[in-house]
């Protein structure tokens, strides 16, 4: 197995270690994995209980979320010179967010 590269694990950061195409595909695809399986359990754990018990899942996970951002993507976001592009990107996603998730209540 090769070596996995420090930072972001994308295709490139793959590539630039000198990993076999097929190898590469393999590695990324086994990230959908966790998501497929921590779905699935989450979808038959909830279903039919109780809307606090859904509530309350919901806002752990979203804390969890929320320190995983703290921690690792916004100090990595400053390390490059912010622009007024990459801000009013940010802000716009994030109010785009919001109405989305208050038109489908």
């Amino acid at each position: 197995m090769a070596h996995i590269p420090e930072g972001f694990v994308t295709n490139a950061a793959f590539k630039s270690q000198k990993i076999p195409r097929t190898e590469r595909l393999l590695l990324l695809a086994a990230f959908i994995i966790p998501v497929w399986l921590g779905a699935t359990l989450g979808y038959w754990g909830l279903r039919g209980q109780a809307d606090l018990l859904k509530l309350i899942v919901l806002a752990f996970t979203t804390g969890a979320l929320m320190v995983a951002i703290a921690e690792e993507i916004i100090p990595e976001a400053h390390q490059t010179q912010d622009t007024n592009w990459s801000t009013l990107t940010f802000i716009g996603s994030f109010a785009l967010s919001m109405l989305f998730s208050t038109y489908l209540e």
